[in-house]
């Protein structure tokens, strides 16, 4: 990395403030952000501040995922998977598993989450149930594929509804797949938790004026930047995950098969 006053050639990541989960919600102020020289500017044939703020936005989601990650998980007793066959406690992951946490929800009356989708005349489809929302690793797809009743989110009948992340449906659950769901690294096999959630079982909030991305162009430093070498870009978060009722959330323990 070259001294500042003459271009740094890099996207130094600076400053980062973190407030871990405490007790049922996770309150966090988080923030960070780059420098971007005169140098790497002129040098660098993309545009390098657009391309800086991307990178940053996708910082700023995936931090927002790991907040609700967290909290999801927190407060929660894990239910061993016992039904499949890799000779792990836990299992991998099986119908007969998502069926017992979905009638242990609703005798807790806990209300589905996503509305059914009706049948139509695509071939090759079927109607999806009312559902609760499941979310789970992207090392668990082909575990997830492998699942009895699994339907692909191409084999719905409709296309309007289906979210960013979702992998498709087992009975009442339909799976959202992240590579920052939770993942226990500590054992070995890897072991993952796996919510599946009810309807106003947990709630975010976002700050009024919480979440800012903010842009400082060359030539914005005033006396302290006298030669306009540098620009910043960079985001900020004021952002609070809590659990409302546990009883609207099952977390399912499984290994990979």
């Amino acid at each position: 990395m070259r001294n500042h006053k003459r271009g740094i050639e890099a996207f130094p990541r600076l400053f980062t403030e973190v407030s871990k989960p405490t007790g049922d919600a996770a309150e966090s102020n988080r923030m960070d952000f780059v420098y971007v020289t005169d140098w790497v500017n002129m040098t660098v044939e993309d545009p390098v501040l657009t391309v800086a703020q991307e990178e940053l936005g996708d910082q700023e989601g995936r931090t927002r995922d790991e907040l609700v990650r967290d909290i999801l998980i927190a407060s929660l007793t894990a239910t061993h998977a016992a039904g499949g066959s890799n000779g792990n406690t836990p299992t991998e992951i099986t119908k007969a598993d998502i069926d017992d946490l979905v009638k242990t929800l609703l005798g807790a009356d806990a209300e589905f989450f996503a509305p059914k989708i009706t049948a139509s005349t695509g071939v090759g489809t079927s109607p999806i149930r009312d559902a609760f929302w499941g979310i789970a690793h992207t090392d668990l797809i082909d575990d997830l594929e492998d699942v009895s009743n699994f339907k692909s989110t191409s084999e719905y009948p409709k296309q309007e509804g289906v979210v960013d992340g979702e992998w498709g449906s087992t009975g009442n659950v339909r799976w959202l797949v992240s590579s920052v769901a939770a993942k226990n690294l500590t054992p070995n096999p890897d072991e993952y938790d796996l919510p599946i959630i009810g309807k106003n079982a947990y709630a975010v909030t976002d700050l009024e004026s919480g979440s800012e991305s903010i842009v400082k162009a060359f030539g914005s430093g005033g006396t302290s930047d006298p030669l306009n070498q540098r620009a910043t870009a960079g985001w900020k978060m004021a952002f609070v995950a809590r659990i409302l009722n546990d009883n609207f959330i099952q977390l399912l323990q499984v290994t990979h098969s």
